[in-house]
């Protein structure tokens, strides 16, 4: 998956290519008017994802990121193993999916969303189509700074009293206009989340800085699920992100903020370091490559793939 590795800013006069030169098998680039947009991602999807065969994708050597530019996108985006999706605008906001889900690997109820690791999503706008917007994981899953405009699950019921086992998940920095609804989730931490309501719930339910959880309570009496809720965030740097403004790329670098609660609608407090400035790495590169580029003060984006590195970096 994209992400960025911190290091010192010194001085230097290399510069990178902005845009960059994305590996097109592994990173999607999508505009609002692209019409082949729905197909692209079907076609992922075919091979990454689905309940037909059980766990589609799991363990294969596809990685994905899927960028998605400022606008209204008309398309449902389905994520499967090693897919990404990121918005590329300022705000949540800037970006619209039509819709956005995370469903069961099996219709097996044994099964269900067991599976679901290796996948995430962050910075979009969602408006959920015919129900909620499903989030079916079971960790390693991140969803941030995402607004939903509607009600979100947890867990996706296909039949069976496990009620499609989900178990476990992290999101921080959402904001969802409607009900969380946890079902089978047998653990979950929301750190940053604003909700109008939270239902159901197996173990414990972990809210730090959050809004609409409910109170802490210590067992599972009088319909009460277990659940620990803290005040505010003590102290949290957000994920760096990438935005697009037309052709131009510029990498966000969140600033630290303390006693947070709630999301942050917007990060005017952020570092705005231009592509110029950031080494685009791949999966071909080896560790002298990238330790070279950041010798040299430039900032770091791995694009996905599998990194073969015989060297720390």
């Amino acid at each position: 998956m994209l992400s960025k590795l911190s290091t010192f800013v010194l001085a230097t006069s290399a510069l990178e290519p902005n845009p960059p030169s994305w590996d097109t098998d592994h990173v999607k680039v999508f505009e609002p008017n692209d019409l082949d947009a729905q197909s692209i991602l079907d076609q992922i999807h075919s091979t990454q994802g689905g309940m037909d065969p059980i766990n589609n994708g799991q363990f294969n050597s596809n990685r994905y990121a899927l960028l998605f530019k400022q606008g209204q996108h008309n398309v449902n985006v389905d994520i499967g193993y090693y897919v990404s999706v990121h918005g590329l605008g300022r705000s949540p906001t800037d970006t619209t999916l039509g819709n956005m889900m995370v469903l069961n690997s099996a219709y097996d109820f044994t099964i269900g969303a067991l599976n679901n690791f290796w996948r995430s999503a962050e910075n979009v706008h969602v408006v959920p189509q015919g129900g909620p917007m499903i989030w079916a994981v079971s960790q390693a899953s991140p969803l941030r700074r995402t607004v939903i405009d509607g009600d979100l699950s947890l867990f996706h019921y296909t039949g069976g009293p496990a009620a499609g086992y989900a178990s476990g998940g992290y999101m921080a920095d959402v904001k969802v206009n409607g009900k969380i609804s946890s079902g089978s989730q047998q653990q979950f931490l929301m750190r940053n989340v604003e909700m109008n309501e939270w239902e159901n719930g197996v173990w414990n339910m972990v809210f730090v800085g959050s809004k609409g959880g409910p109170e802490s309570h210590c067992g599972n009496d009088e319909g009460t699920i277990p659940s620990t809720n803290i005040e505010a965030t003590p102290i949290i740097a957000e994920k760096p992100y990438i935005v697009a403004d037309d052709d131009k790329f510029i990498l966000f670098k969140p600033h630290v903020e303390t006693n947070k609660v709630g999301v942050t609608p917007g990060f005017s407090n952020a570092d705005e370091i231009d592509f110029s400035q950031v080494y685009v790495a791949s999966e071909n590169d080896s560790a002298d490559t990238i330790n070279s580029k950041l010798s040299e003060g430039l900032h770091l984006v791995l694009q996905p793939g599998i990194y073969n590195l015989d060297a720390p970096i």
